[in-house]
């Protein structure tokens, strides 16, 4: 009886890595086959980069691009490496425990032989011995032939891409973490040309305005409108394609951009009627084009707000096409950064600094992958000046500028680190690890202090004038309630506020960080809130609005109005009116 058991159990073992063993000899031989077949969009990619390396050797964007593509073969390799050497182990073993359990099971079953009066007995044992002794063999040739085609096919070194003529070289020297490229004459932007800090501050050039405080300048902002009944509703204007970006405000200019999986586009409106001056398509590139990024509702293909320095509207989309247009909608440059590994999508909005444009470049599972950059191009020409590695994973807040300790500073956030980078070559500041898990909220500044807040674990309040690792010296003060998980913190020099996206806004004091009070509305929010002439505007999704006076006891409510669409963006301050994006249209609300 304990015979048939073991019996029994050496063949269910015999079966299952029988089993294990066939499915992992598919698995290497699948992934040989697509080996050998080659990449085709690495492919077209590396060529088109090579032709046009060959016609301008000196562009440093095609030697960017270069550099990217080797990143990318040299991971592709260790990959490979790796997949080979455990699959061929795991293989092995399942096949060693199948040829044991079978020899156990024949054991087992063996029968003695009986005389017989007119036939001799039938030789079990020796048929197994010599099918056993087949079966090795053949195994031992096919494992034979496997090594030697893996032999064949695995790479021994580690090929690089040549930046100069696109040929494969010995690999490159690791980077420093701030790598500048020092551009030539030719491409530095006319800085004679730049917005003073008045134009700058009296216009709304980036996501949630000038530094990224979504407070305006102006006073005499309305505080009620209804779409249905058209109070205080000067325009209302479609918008072609769909996107979750917010409205940027130059002058007499008004700028968005849509999106969805074939289609790039920016969008230019006239302040003052709504009318669209011109829309135009972001070329692709053989790398954006390739395949479609991966993005979920609540992103999209256009969710990073633009950026413009007065001269150019700047704009990037989920496939990490990146371009520039004059006024005029005539396109400067374009470039495409690579699709990146997102996990939601990419959604980090632009920022300028004098003649630099600021990408937040974050992508990868954790720091490990080591994908995530911050970049810097020239703004007139899209020439890359420097780039910065980051040690985050992707992430999806926004860069802010700040001046703060007698320095501008480039502000950023991700999972876990709050870091602060000198924005005229990239290197760090300073650092404070204060974050968890999915960063949505982008940085805001108030009262010497930068503000981040997530989920998880707080709203922390940091003074910027660190240096270094500033975790245990700089964070003056953290708050664990009402915490948000996409709307950024609000931030004057009394209060700060945060708005949880089941709607409650919670207000703490800007200096000591207490507590001070919370009001529910009730509704999913998606929206910052915003402040004008002291009182905060708060947006729900379903186009709820609500104006708000805080005081230091409670929170007054003022008004409640309605953009009868959906809304997940912020708005936009400019005189006597405001721009915000519905799900359908831009609309202008202001004082008639």
């Amino acid at each position: 009886m304990k015979d048939e058991k073991n019996y029994r159990l050496a063949t269910l073992t015999a079966a299952i890595a029988g089993v294990f063993s066939i499915v992992v000899c598919a698995l290497l031989f699948y992934d040989y086959i697509r080996r050998s077949q080659g990449d085709p969009s690495e492919i077209i990619a590396f060529q088109a980069i090579k032709s046009a390396l060959t016609k301008q050797p000196d562009n440093e964007v095609f030697k960017l691009q270069i550099r990217t593509l080797d990143e990318q073969l040299r991971r592709e390799y260790y990959r490979q490496r790796a997949f080979t050497i455990v699959g061929a182990g795991l293989l092995l073993g399942g096949v060693a425990i199948f040829l044991i359990s079978i020899k156990t099971a024949a054991t087992l079953r063996r029968e003695l032989p009986y005389p017989q009066p007119f036939s001799a007995p039938q030789d079990v044992e020796s048929q197994w011995t010599r099918f056993g002794r087949w079966a090795v063999a053949v195994l031992a040739l096919t494992l034979a032939g496997l090594a030697i085609v893996l032999s064949f096919t695995m790479r021994l070194d580690i090929p690089c891409i040549n930046e100069e003529s696109g040929t494969a070289a010995a690999l490159p020297k690791e980077k420093s973490s701030a790598v500048e490229i020092k551009p030539t004459a030719t491409t530095v932007a006319d800085s004679d040309s730049l917005p003073t800090d008045e134009e700058i501050a009296k216009a709304w050039p980036s996501f949630r305005g000038p530094g990224g405080r979504g407070t305006s300048a102006y006073t005499n902002i309305p505080t009620e409108w209804d779409v249905g009944s058209g109070k205080n509703i000067l325009w209302q204007t479609p918008v072609p394609l769909p996107g979750n970006n917010s409205p940027i405000v130059w002058k007499d200019r008004v700028f968005l951009t849509g999106a969805n999986e074939k289609r790039r586009v920016v969008y230019c409106f006239d302040a003052a009627s709504g009318k669209i001056l011109w829309q135009k398509e972001v070329p692709g590139t053989p790398q954006s084009t390739v395949g479609v990024p991966k993005v979920n509702d609540d992103t999209g293909y256009a969710a990073s707000t633009a950026a413009t320095d007065g001269r150019r509207v700047f704009a990037i989309f989920a496939n990490g096409d990146l371009a520039s247009f004059d006024f005029n909608g005539k396109l400067a440059w374009s470039k495409s950064l690579g699709i990146p590994d997102n996990s939601y999508g990419h959604a980090s909005s632009l920022v300028t600094y004098k003649n630099l444009l600021v990408v937040q470049f974050d992508q990868g599972s954790s720091a490990k992958a080591s994908k995530s950059k911050l970049l810097a191009f020239d703004s007139a020409t899209g020439q890359p000046v420097w780039q910065t590695d980051r040690p985050v994973g992707n992430s999806w807040p926004s860069p802010i500028v700040i001046h703060a300790a007698e320095r501008d500073q480039i502000i950023t956030a991700a999972d876990p680190w709050v870091i602060a980078y000198d924005p005229n070559n990239g290197q760090e500041i300073w650092r404070a690890k204060c974050l968890q898990q999915d960063v949505g909220p982008s940085p805001t500044f108030a009262a010497g202090k930068v503000f981040v807040a997530n989920e998880s674990p707080a709203l922390s309040a940091i003074r910027a004038d660190g240096q270094g690792d500033v975790t245990a010296t700089h964070i003056v003060w953290k708050g664990e309630d009402g915490l948000p998980d996409i709307c950024s913190p609000l931030a004057g020099n009394e209060f700060v506020f945060v708005l949880a996206s089941f709607g409650s806004l919670t207000c703490y004091d800007t200096e000591k960080g207490d507590q001070l009070w919370v009001e529910d509305f009730n509704e999913d929010c998606t929206s910052s809130p915003s402040m004008a002439n002291k009182l905060v505007y708060v947006f729900a999704k379903n186009g709820k609005a609500w104006v708000v006076e805080p005081t230091r006891e409670k929170c007054r409510r003022i008004a409640q109005c309605n953009l009868d669409e959906e809304c997940v963006t912020s708005p936009a301050f400019q005189d006597g009116c405001f721009y915000i994006r519905g799900k359908k249209s831009l609309l202008c609300i202001g004082n008639k």
